[in-house]
Protein backbone atom coordinates (compact mmCIF):
# COMPACT_ATOMS: atom_id res chain seq x y z
CA UNK A 1 0.00 0.00 0.00
CA UNK A 2 1.38 3.57 -0.86
CA UNK A 3 2.32 5.26 1.81
CA UNK A 4 0.00 8.85 1.84
CA UNK A 5 2.60 11.64 1.98
CA UNK A 6 0.07 14.30 2.76
CA UNK A 7 0.47 12.54 6.06
CA UNK A 8 3.90 12.42 5.89
CA UNK A 9 4.62 16.09 5.68
CA UNK A 10 2.74 19.14 6.89
CA UNK A 11 1.37 20.91 4.54
CA UNK A 12 3.48 23.97 3.30
CA UNK A 13 3.00 27.82 4.43
CA UNK A 14 2.43 30.49 2.15
CA UNK A 15 4.35 33.47 3.40
CA UNK A 16 1.65 36.86 2.29
CA UNK A 17 4.12 39.80 2.07
CA UNK A 18 1.25 43.03 2.92
CA UNK A 19 2.46 46.41 1.44
CA UNK A 20 1.45 50.18 2.80
CA UNK A 21 0.32 50.55 -0.46
CA UNK A 22 1.28 49.30 -4.18
CA UNK A 23 2.42 51.48 -7.67
CA UNK A 24 1.20 48.71 -10.32
CA UNK A 25 2.86 50.46 -13.16
CA UNK A 26 6.41 50.39 -11.23
CA UNK A 27 5.74 47.15 -10.10
CA UNK A 28 6.42 48.26 -6.41
CA UNK A 29 5.26 47.74 -3.26
CA UNK A 30 5.43 50.14 -0.45
CA UNK A 31 6.82 49.86 3.18
CA UNK A 32 6.77 52.50 5.84
CA UNK A 33 9.35 52.14 8.55
CA UNK A 34 9.55 54.53 11.44
CA UNK A 35 13.32 55.89 12.68
CA UNK A 36 13.03 54.51 16.36
CA UNK A 37 15.63 54.14 19.09
CA UNK A 38 15.24 51.08 20.90
CA UNK A 39 17.52 52.32 24.11
CA UNK A 40 19.57 49.35 26.34
CA UNK A 41 22.12 49.33 29.13
CA UNK A 42 24.62 49.34 26.08
CA UNK A 43 23.01 52.94 25.44
CA UNK A 44 21.60 53.77 21.95
CA UNK A 45 20.16 51.49 19.24
CA UNK A 46 18.34 53.54 16.18
CA UNK A 47 16.50 51.42 14.05
CA UNK A 48 14.01 51.33 11.59
CA UNK A 49 10.76 49.37 11.90
CA UNK A 50 8.07 48.79 10.09
CA UNK A 51 5.60 51.04 10.59
CA UNK A 52 5.69 51.61 14.71
CA UNK A 53 3.34 54.62 15.05
CA UNK A 54 1.33 52.44 17.91
CA UNK A 55 4.72 52.27 19.48
CA UNK A 56 4.99 54.75 22.76
CA UNK A 57 7.83 56.69 23.63
CA UNK A 58 9.10 58.18 26.80
CA UNK A 59 9.93 61.99 26.13
CA UNK A 60 13.27 63.30 27.26
CA UNK A 61 15.26 65.83 25.25
CA UNK A 62 18.41 65.14 24.72
CA UNK A 63 18.80 61.29 25.43
CA UNK A 64 18.37 60.25 22.19
CA UNK A 65 15.17 58.15 22.67
CA UNK A 66 12.81 60.39 20.67
CA UNK A 67 15.12 63.47 19.78
CA UNK A 68 18.86 63.96 18.63
CA UNK A 69 19.99 67.03 19.85
CA UNK A 70 23.26 68.75 18.97
CA UNK A 71 25.21 72.13 20.58
CA UNK A 72 27.46 72.64 18.84
CA UNK A 73 28.56 76.74 18.88
CA UNK A 74 31.27 76.78 16.15
CA UNK A 75 30.95 79.53 13.77
CA UNK A 76 30.21 78.36 9.60
CA UNK A 77 28.84 75.71 8.14
CA UNK A 78 29.10 72.63 9.40
CA UNK A 79 27.45 68.99 10.24
CA UNK A 80 25.53 69.02 13.40
CA UNK A 81 23.74 65.71 13.27
CA UNK A 82 25.02 62.11 11.40
CA UNK A 83 22.48 59.13 12.72
CA UNK A 84 22.26 55.76 11.23
CA UNK A 85 19.05 53.82 11.18
CA UNK A 86 19.24 50.00 10.67
CA UNK A 87 15.99 47.75 9.27
CA UNK A 88 16.66 44.01 10.90
CA UNK A 89 18.41 41.69 8.59
CA UNK A 90 16.83 40.21 5.53
CA UNK A 91 16.40 36.65 5.87
CA UNK A 92 15.79 35.91 2.36
CA UNK A 93 17.07 37.86 -0.68
CA UNK A 94 14.65 40.89 -1.32
CA UNK A 95 14.93 43.65 -4.67
CA UNK A 96 15.20 47.09 -3.96
CA UNK A 97 14.12 49.43 -6.62
CA UNK A 98 12.53 53.00 -7.34
CA UNK A 99 11.59 56.07 -5.68
CA UNK A 100 12.39 55.59 -1.91
CA UNK A 101 10.68 59.13 0.06
CA UNK A 102 11.92 60.47 3.01
CA UNK A 103 10.06 62.71 5.41
CA UNK A 104 12.95 64.77 8.00
CA UNK A 105 11.45 66.92 10.98
CA UNK A 106 13.58 69.24 12.75
CA UNK A 107 14.21 72.20 14.43
CA UNK A 108 16.57 75.06 15.20
CA UNK A 109 17.20 77.32 18.07
CA UNK A 110 18.51 79.96 16.18
CA UNK A 111 18.80 81.84 12.94
CA UNK A 112 20.67 80.18 10.74
CA UNK A 113 20.91 78.34 7.12
CA UNK A 114 19.82 74.89 7.82
CA UNK A 115 19.68 71.61 5.38
CA UNK A 116 19.89 67.73 5.57
CA UNK A 117 20.97 64.89 3.42
CA UNK A 118 19.28 61.43 3.46
CA UNK A 119 21.97 58.32 2.51
CA UNK A 120 20.50 55.39 1.30
CA UNK A 121 22.74 52.26 2.12
CA UNK A 122 23.34 48.64 2.10
CA UNK A 123 24.87 47.23 5.35
CA UNK A 124 26.32 43.81 5.60
CA UNK A 125 27.36 44.21 9.76
CA UNK A 126 31.13 45.40 8.31
CA UNK A 127 30.72 47.35 5.17
CA UNK A 128 28.37 50.63 3.89
CA UNK A 129 27.63 50.52 0.29
CA UNK A 130 26.03 53.80 -0.47
CA UNK A 131 23.60 53.55 -3.38
CA UNK A 132 21.88 57.27 -3.45
CA UNK A 133 22.11 60.60 -1.60
CA UNK A 134 19.78 63.66 -1.72
CA UNK A 135 20.07 66.57 -0.20
CA UNK A 136 17.30 69.03 1.08
CA UNK A 137 16.91 72.69 -0.25
CA UNK A 138 18.69 75.07 1.82
CA UNK A 139 16.39 76.85 4.05
CA UNK A 140 16.86 80.30 5.71
CA UNK A 141 15.70 80.10 9.10
CA UNK A 142 13.83 83.73 9.58
CA UNK A 143 11.95 83.04 13.00
CA UNK A 144 14.66 81.19 16.04
CA UNK A 145 13.09 78.47 17.25
CA UNK A 146 11.31 77.50 13.90
CA UNK A 147 10.67 73.99 13.10
CA UNK A 148 11.76 72.56 9.11
CA UNK A 149 9.64 69.93 7.35
CA UNK A 150 10.85 67.91 4.32
CA UNK A 151 9.64 65.06 2.19
CA UNK A 152 12.94 63.73 0.09
CA UNK A 153 13.12 61.56 -3.13
CA UNK A 154 15.47 59.02 -3.17
CA UNK A 155 15.72 56.94 -6.72
CA UNK A 156 17.08 53.65 -5.63
CA UNK A 157 19.03 51.64 -8.34
CA UNK A 158 17.99 48.19 -8.85
CA UNK A 159 19.83 46.28 -5.98
CA UNK A 160 19.31 43.14 -4.56
CA UNK A 161 19.85 42.63 -0.71
CA UNK A 162 21.01 39.38 0.21
CA UNK A 163 20.01 37.13 3.43
CA UNK A 164 21.91 38.66 6.18
CA UNK A 165 21.88 42.47 4.46
CA UNK A 166 20.19 45.08 5.59
CA UNK A 167 19.05 48.97 4.99
CA UNK A 168 20.65 51.61 5.98
CA UNK A 169 19.21 54.94 6.57
CA UNK A 170 21.41 57.95 7.29
CA UNK A 171 20.37 61.85 8.08
CA UNK A 172 22.85 64.36 8.16
CA UNK A 173 21.79 67.68 9.08
CA UNK A 174 23.96 71.09 8.88
CA UNK A 175 23.81 74.33 9.47
CA UNK A 176 26.40 77.75 9.56
CA UNK A 177 26.72 79.59 12.92
CA UNK A 178 26.56 78.44 15.90
CA UNK A 179 23.11 76.13 16.76
CA UNK A 180 21.27 73.91 18.36
CA UNK A 181 19.61 71.77 16.29
CA UNK A 182 17.21 68.80 17.37
CA UNK A 183 16.06 65.79 14.67
CA UNK A 184 12.65 63.95 15.74
CA UNK A 185 12.27 60.44 15.82
CA UNK A 186 9.06 59.94 17.12
CA UNK A 187 6.45 57.42 15.88
CA UNK A 188 3.57 58.58 17.32
CA UNK A 189 4.67 62.08 15.94
CA UNK A 190 3.96 63.67 19.14
CA UNK A 191 5.57 66.85 20.31
CA UNK A 192 8.47 67.13 21.87
CA UNK A 193 8.93 69.89 24.32
CA UNK A 194 8.25 72.96 23.36
CA UNK A 195 10.39 73.10 19.94
CA UNK A 196 9.09 70.26 17.88
CA UNK A 197 5.47 70.31 17.25
CA UNK A 198 2.96 67.50 17.32
CA UNK A 199 2.93 66.30 13.50
CA UNK A 200 6.44 67.33 13.14
CA UNK A 201 8.19 64.86 14.81
CA UNK A 202 8.34 61.61 13.42
CA UNK A 203 11.11 60.17 11.04
CA UNK A 204 9.60 57.95 7.89
CA UNK A 205 11.07 56.12 4.94
CA UNK A 206 9.17 54.43 2.44
CA UNK A 207 11.01 51.81 0.84
CA UNK A 208 10.05 50.24 -2.85
CA UNK A 209 10.47 46.41 -2.97
CA UNK A 210 10.25 45.26 -6.53
CA UNK A 211 6.99 42.69 -7.09
CA UNK A 212 7.24 39.15 -8.65
CA UNK A 213 4.42 40.43 -11.16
Amino acid sequence: MPLNQSSIFPPSRNINVTFDWIDIAAGTGYNVFDGFNAKDSTGNNYILIDNASNLTSTYTLGDGHVCLMTTDNTAGVGKKIDVDFDMTAFQKPRTIEGNAFVRINLWCNTLANVYSKAIFRKWDGATETDLVTTQSPTDVLQIPGDSYSWTLKLVVPRTVFKAGEQVRLTIEVYTDGGAEVQLGHNPRDQAIGSSLKSGASRLVIAVPFKLDI
